[in-house]
């Protein structure tokens, strides 16, 4: 700010001093030129040095460029130095700008820009401030010329303060680019991209605004004042008062008004002001008002122009940038301060210059052109505050999903690609072919039968796949010909399919004797030719043989005949498919359901509702589900009206998920009528489905979901509340984790009902960010910024805690206004949980608040835990039963009898092993499972509902000291947890490692189904909890936390092997044994 002011008043004192104000459009077309060529220069030098060295030698650069033109002043050529003055300024200004708000950028989030920019900005102007006001006294010391000394001197000073920046935040500032691959074109990240290009014409309208308000500003000046001393005296004290007025801005004013009104509202500020002012300005000139009154209008056009240009119309320009990715960002930064502002300067330099010419264009002229130049501003600011939005999500998705730019492939890129294809790596070559296949190589044919001769068989059969896709059929000679010869089952089996589908009848003829082979993959391949191929020969052969699999009493031919009908996918075999769902085993039903997704068939789907309540076969009966066809999707809604009336929740979810991929008027008018249902994870359901459907609230409608978005909001600032009280407690801490789950259930039902009542992209954006723990600051603040621009203001402070707050309490000190809660001890907030309705929180929260009860020893429980006794969930009956006894064993004899011959074998055993033992079981409950797992890393992060689930599938085991739990080369089929005791793992007799309660072993031979690598023997007398592979797999598939808790824990186990190598090479070096 010092550097610009003391510039800016010698620049223009002198250029008056010599030359009239007419003369500035000259300047300002040199100033074109001049800075095309140095934005060029720029731009080749950010593809070479790293942030930080740039920004040092911009900086290092404009002191230089003040000192040398101090010096020009000396000389002969001192009038010329003089006329390109304002130039110098303008370069100032230009790669100031460079400097700082591309670093505030880096710096800062989105969010944290729109309440930090225009503070950081207000430095600039209190350095105009400090220096403005003692301007007159400064000229007069040192005269006007010696200004450019102190400017030279502000900038050099300036870098002290920039270089500590740029050593302590991100070493990114810090890494060169990388170099453009040879053969490669880089994408231009700038070109066909309407938002930068509207950023552009901003830009473009912004200075050529600025410069017809500088010319009338400074002709009203010229006008006005008499010697260049007074016009010196004048404009520092002018820039004084424009920089206290801007300073204001920034520091009071830009963060608010960016906060309560949005990054649209910004944009439209200052054009708008302008509009009003410059049409009272031609209206005062038209008419013939007093001087004085025009110059006064133009001082004040000027000071806005300036005075919000620089802060918040600033802050806003920058906060366009935001959603660009980082090196696009800059680029487009330095194009936008250098070679688009430089064409804008230079075109309102010539189009001054016609105007005055030839239109005599004179102060009312110049209030007329500004008039046009803010409506068209107006016209491009609204325009990109649309935009503005869709670019949010875009970052987002990029910054999410890691969706980027693809390259350009030019004849070079395809030669090595079409090379790689020969590549001995299967994962290079099938990326080449993946490469080649999305850009349509033209001769992709040829490189595909290419492949028929690739080392490796994975390759070969994705060959022979895309061989079959395109019909391929001048390759069957050589397919036949890999049938015969290769030794891999599923190439054989591949290419029999592919000679199946394409051939003719002696091909047919030529694979029945492959039917009876013992390969499943070759009998799958030749049977999905065989029926794709439309020949009746092919399908009587076919069908004979699907008969004989649904006949066997191979549970792996049956598997393969659901298989195969899933590949061939025709609703012709729809019966067939259907008796598969009615097979006793579960591995058969699964592949028949995977199967039904693409086979839509009546009976199809009435079995597939009916598997709806098997959690196992929940998720693929849902997704079989998906096939259904308008004409018949009445059974899915009286599917769910039973299972409403007969409260069957879990089942009528799932149904509403159904609903969800129904594409009908019926199924929508069905979910909508269950809105607002009392039951939560119905109501979850619903809207999910709702979401799904795209359905948007109708005016009608929408006070309905307002309604439903409240409720849910208030159940999260509940879940809070008690979360902060029972963190106090050390027996809550089970309750603490199981509160935030169910808090965390009811925000995502609250982002569903959102997306109901407003755009749903932005609103879905927000709520993945929200769910994603591994969110960084800058997803978050896109986030927040998304619904900002989306959201009402009342229903934006909603939702801020959720990007905002760090922990409940914050939350929850942030929704209080909204959703208050009442201050409540532990116990009364226990009550509350047990009185609640059924379907208002879920069994799993219900159970574990007895739990904490019983832990505290709270006497008051004692109604809530009978009424608890009689509960539809298994969990809080048998947590009951654990209760009960704590609290009066006499006087709940009756009910623990009742509970000991209850349904449930769990509830049975709980309430048995609570009588015998008063409290203190010698077997697991529930919760003591669901504690144990959780503190596995396997198991850690799963929530607890799902834990509660895989608690049922657990085998108590207890084994005495020295007996052996499993023998080395033993197969592998289960993995166990250990509950108490200690077990030795030995190979033989050495020993491997003893394991302790809470640790888990065998589950490498579970995941692999190899045999076992070690043995393991109980030191002690040890109890483990036993989960078998299959189980296992069926909650893996239907549950993605489990499986993010295996490959945390492999992930763990891969490190700690790499680190051992890397402590083994630092100790004995690099040997070959090592290698090996």
């Amino acid at each position: 700010g010092v550097a610009n002011n003391f510039i800016e008043t010698a620049a223009f004192t002198l250029f008056l001093e010599a030359y009239p104000p007419g003369d500035l459009p000259y300047a300002q077309i040199l100033t074109a030129f001049v800075i095309s060529a140095l934005a060029s220069l720029y731009l080749r030098l950010e593809m070479r040095l790293s942030f930080a060295r740039l920004l040092t030698l911009n900086v290092i650069a404009l002191s230089a460029v003040a000192l040398a033109v101090r010096l020009g002043l000396f000389t002969a050529v001192a009038p010329a130095v003089a006329f390109i003055l304002p130039l110098h300024f303008q370069i100032q200004v230009n790669f100031v700008n460079l400097v700082f708000w591309p670093l505030a950028g880096r710096l800062f989030t989105v969010q944290q820009g729109k309440r930090l920019f225009g503070l950081a900005n207000s430095g600039l102007w209190i350095g105009i401030i400090l220096t403005g006001f003692a301007m007159p006294l400064i000229v007069r010391w040192v005269g006007t010329q010696n200004l450019l000394w102190l400017g030279a001197a502000a900038m050099a000073a300036s870098l002290l303060v920039l270089r500590p920046i740029l050593a302590r935040h991100g070493a990114g500032f810090h890494e060169t680019p990388a170099p453009v691959q040879p053969g490669r074109k880089p994408r231009a990240p700038l070109a066909n991209r309407r938002y930068i290009l509207l950023i552009f014409a901003l830009v473009s309208v912004w200075w050529v605004t600025f410069f017809a308000i500088n010319l009338l500003f400074y002709d009203r000046v010229y006008a006005q004042f008499p010697d260049g001393a007074a016009i010196a005296g004048f404009l520092g004290q002018y820039l004084a008062g424009l920089g206290v007025f801007t300073w204001f801005i920034n520091t009071f004013f830009a963060s608010r008004f960016l906060g309560r009104f949005g990054e649209r509202a910004t944009l439209l500020l200052l054009p708008g002001l302008l509009l009003i002012l410059a049409l009272a300005g031609l209206v005062a000139g038209t008419f013939a008002g007093p001087l004085t009154l025009i110059f006064i209008i133009t001082v004040i056009i000027k000071v806005l122009n300036l005075g919000l240009g620089f802060s918040i119309d600033r802050t806003g320009l920058t906060i366009l940038y935001q959603p660009l990715p980082g090196p696009v960002r800059t680029r487009a930064q330095a194009l936008a301060e250098g070679v688009v502002q430089s064409i804008a300067v230079g075109a309102s330099g010539v189009l001054l210059l016609v105007l005055a010419r030839f239109f005599q264009l004179d102060y009312r002229g110049l209030y007329a052109l500004i008039l046009v130049l803010a409506a068209a501003w107006t016209l491009i600011a609204f325009a990109l505050g649309r935009q503005y939005g869709g670019m949010l999500v875009q970052a987002l998705q990029k910054r999410f999903f890691g969706r980027g730019e693809e390259d350009v492939l030019d004849p070079d890129a395809f030669a090595r690609l079409a090379a790689a294809l020969r590549n001995e790596s299967p994962a290079a070559a099938l990326y080449a072919l993946h490469m080649l296949e999305t850009h349509e190589y033209p001769a992709l044919d040829d490189a595909i039968l290419g492949l028929l001769d690739h080392p490796n068989p994975t390759v070969q059969v994705e060959a022979l796949a895309r061989i079959e896709s395109r019909r391929m059929t001048a390759a069957l000679p050589a397919v036949q010909s890999l049938a015969d010869s290769s030794a891999a089952a599923a190439v054989r089996g591949r290419a029999l399919r592919v000679v199946a589908a394409l051939g003719d009848v002696q091909h047919v003829m030529n694979l029945k004797g492959y039917l009876d082979s013992p390969e499943p993959d070759v009998v799958r391949a030749a049977l999905i030719g065989l029926l794709n191929n439309d020949k009746e020969l092919s399908l009587s052969l076919a069908l004979k043989s699907l008969d004989k699999l649904a006949a066997s009493r191979n549970v792996v031919d049956r598997v393969l005949l659901a298989e195969i009908l899933e590949s061939v996918a025709q609703p012709r075999y729809g019966a067939r498919l259907a008796k598969l769902l009615d097979d006793p085993d579960r591995r058969v039903q699964r592949a028949a359901l995977f199967a039904a997704r693409r086979v839509p068939f009546p009976t199809v789907w009435e079995k597939s509702i009916t598997l709806l309540d098997t959690p196992s076969l929940a998720d693929p009966a849902l997704a079989a589900l998906s096939s259904i066809n308008p004409a018949s999707e009445g059974i899915l809604v009286k599917a769910l009206e039973e299972a409403v009336a007969a409260e069957r929740w879990t089942h009528a979810a799932q149904l509403a998920r159904a609903l969800g991929r129904a594409s009908g008027a019926p199924t929508l008018n069905a979910l909508i009528a269950h809105l607002a249902h009392p039951h939560r994870r119905l109501r979850a359901a619903v809207l999910k489905a709702l979401t799904r459907r795209g359905w948007q609230a109708s005016p009608s409608d929408r006070a309905r979901v307002v309604d439903v978005l409240r409720a849910e909001l208030n159940e999260w600032a509940w879940t809070l509340a008690a979360q902060v009280e029972a963190a106090k407690s050390p027996e809550a801490s089970l309750l603490t984790s199981s509160l935030e789950i169910e808090g965390r259930y009811a925000l995502r039902a609250a982002f569903l009902a959102l997306a109901l009542a407003y755009p749903p992209e932005p609103v879905l954006q927000a709520r993945a960010v929200s769910r994603n723990p591994l969110a960084g600051q800058s997803q978050r603040a896109y986030a927040l910024e998304l619904l900002e621009i989306t959201l009402s203001a009342k229903h934006r402070g909603w939702f801020a805690p959720v990007f905002t707050a760090a922990n409940p309490a914050e939350k929850l000190a942030a929704l209080q206004r909204a959703f208050p809660q009442p201050d409540r001890i532990m116990q009364a907030w226990l009550l509350e949980i047990l009185e609640r309705p059924a379907g208002s929180v879920s069994p799993w929260l219900r159970a574990v608040a007895l739990h904490t009860a019983a832990r505290m020893n709270l006497a008051a429980i004692q109604h809530p835990a009978e009424a608890a006794a009689a509960h539809a969930s298994p969990f809080v009956r048998e947590t009951a039963a654990e209760l009960l006894i704590t609290l009066n064993a006499r006087e709940n004899r009756a009910l623990l009898k009742a509970l000991a011959k209850d349904a449930d074998s769990r509830v049975r055993a709980a309430a048995t092993r609570a009588a015998k033992s008063k409290g203190k079981s010698a077997m697991l409950s529930t919760i003591e499972r669901v504690l144990l797992l959780k503190s596995t890393p396997t198991f850690s992060d799963t929530p607890d509902e799902i834990l509660a689930e895989l608690a049922g599938l657990l085998q108590e085991i207890e084994i005495g000291a020295d007996q052996p739990l499993f023998k080395k080369e033993d197969p592998g089929d289960c993995m166990y947890i250990l509950a108490s005791g200690r077990l030795r793992v030995h190979d033989g007799s050495t020993f491997i490692n003893e394991l302790g309660p809470g640790e888990v072993v065998g589950e490498m031979a579970m995941l692999d189904s190899e045999p076992r690598s070690a043995s393991v023997t109980a030191v002690e007398d040890s109890l483990l909890l036993r989960l078998d592979q299959e189980p296992f797999y069926d909650l893996m598939d239907a549950r993605i936390e489990v499986v993010r808790g295996i490959i945390s824990v492999l992930s763990g186990r891969l490190r700690n092997a790499v680190g051992t190598m890397r402590d083994l090479r630092a100790q004995y070096g690099d040997t070959t044994i090592l290698r090996k």
